[in-house]
């Protein structure tokens, strides 16, 4: 993930509360997705990557509402099937709510 989205997603957490945990950085997206499969958390990538296919890992689009300008945000989330993470949720359901302004920002 470029280091200004990581910066702009960050910024959009902590106006709704949460606060991410950052134990890994990584540029490459094939490398972001094996630190979900090594089970070092959850991460929020651009759509395309769930063509990896990677097996374990759920890839799980952001929907948009329909009529929605929020395109220029092709994001997906990714975490193991089957995991429970309540933190996770709340911050895909915070993402989903505003989904819209942010995409105006973008």
């Amino acid at each position: 993930m470029r280091r200004a989205f990581t910066s702009w997603l960050h910024k959009k957490l902590f106006e709704a509360g949460l606060t991410p945990l950052m134990q890994k950085i990584a540029d490459e997206k094939q490398t972001i997705v094996n630190m979900v499969v090594a089970r070092l958390g959850v991460a929020i990538v651009p759509r395309w990557t769930a063509r990896m296919a990677i097996s374990g890992v759920r890839f799980v689009p952001l929907r948009l509402t329909r009529g929605s300008s929020a395109g220029r945000l092709p994001l997906a989330a990714a975490w193991l099937k089957g995991s429970r993470d309540p933190v996770r949720d709340q911050v895909i359901a915070v993402l989903e709510a505003r989904l819209k302004s942010y995409a105006r920002e973008a």
